[in-house]
């Protein structure tokens, strides 16, 4: 079975607030996210994720 990105997701601590970039392989989505506090942005993250990968 040979592998396949489905999705990619990159976090970065800038300091004072939290960056995320996901990149959906199969429908083209690209977002990008900021957030001073990460478990909100993990959770949007999270939500977005679920509606791609489901």
């Amino acid at each position: 079975m040979k592998d396949e990105t489905i999705c990619f997701v990159e976090i970065n601590d800038n300091g004072d607030t939290y960056t995320a970039k996901l990149q959906a392989s199969s429908s083209g989505k690209y977002k990008e996210y900021e957030n001073d506090d990460i478990e909100h942005l993990l959770e949007e993250l999270c939500e977005d994720l679920s509606v791609e990968l489901l």
